[in-house]
């Protein structure tokens, strides 16, 4: 619900109870916006960084959390109301909203787990074309 807040206002928000289309269309928007930086994250890591070892995918998951989290709490969150309901301002006082070093946290993580999932499709996709291949040259 608190992206509907972000957007449209914050009397879409319920502290003490639960609209269900705030929260439908608050995760089709996180589902987009992940959706985005996946692919984004993707064509740097294949076609400009070129990154092929799970350390390189774990140091560039890094960075991307760091630039993420500098884009989302610097650039995106103040365009409304100076980013409440997501962190402390006069608007959304602190005491329903989580500290700093919460995000940062989490958008470290998100970072790693992404640069994680990267390497591991990535070595799907990298094997299951060999073995494609070897079964049609034995056949």
């Amino acid at each position: 619900m608190a992206v509907t807040a972000w957007l449209f206002g914050l009397d879409h928000y319920a502290r003490n109870s639960y609209h269900w289309w705030p929260i439908v269309v608050g995760t089709l928007f996180l589902l987009a916006y992940w959706g985005a930086q996946g692919l984004a994250f993707a064509g740097i890591g294949d076609r400009v960084y070129r990154v092929r070892t799970l350390m390189g995918s774990l140091v560039l998951g890094g960075v991307w959390s760091f630039v993420s989290f500098m884009f989302f709490w610097y650039m995106l969150l103040p365009i409304v109301r100076d980013g409440a309901p997501f962190r402390v301002t006069a608007i959304a006082p602190g005491s329903f909203v989580a500290p700093n070093w919460v995000w940062i946290v989490a958008f470290t993580l998100s970072g790693f787990a992404t640069g994680a999932c990267y390497q591991a499709l990535r070595m799907r996709e990298t094997t299951q074309p060999a073995a494609a291949t070897t079964a049609q040259q034995a056949a």
